[in-house]
């Protein structure tokens, strides 16, 4: 595994195979907009994984130009999100994007992934 793809990880994640590994990218999203401007929904695969559905045209998401319907995401402020529920996935990205603490919000998310849930909420 490339010194570079360890940097990428989040404290608590772990990947079963490099491939998984390098479809991980890091994304520090700015807060000076109001809005997150995404949908996330749940979708089939094991433990049900938090997948982003929209990215809302304006939002602080869509200026970031990085992130894209399909990507799953796995982590946000490097607390690992693959296995909450949709209701606590939404709380955690409101509260994270909500806190002062910085001025960005750092989201780790893997590279497409296929969508079709009805579970959905838009942040």
């Amino acid at each position: 595994m490339s010194e570079q793809m360890k940097k990428v990880r989040p404290k608590h994640y772990k990947c079963s195979n490099d491939d998984e590994l390098e479809k991980l990218i890091t994304v520090y999203v700015s807060k000076n907009n109001p809005t997150l401007g995404i949908s996330v929904t749940r979708g089939s695969d094991p433990c049900n994984p938090v997948l982003i559905e929209s990215v809302h045209p304006g939002g602080a998401a869509a200026q970031t130009q990085k992130i894209l319907p399909g990507m799953t995401l796995i982590s946000i402020e490097d607390e690992d999100i693959r296995c909450v529920s949709h209701q606590a996935a939404v709380f955690l990205i409101r509260k994270a994007f909500c806190s002062h603490k910085r001025p960005y919000l750092k989201m780790i998310l893997r590279k497409p992934s296929t969508t079709n849930s009805p579970e959905t909420a838009a942040i």
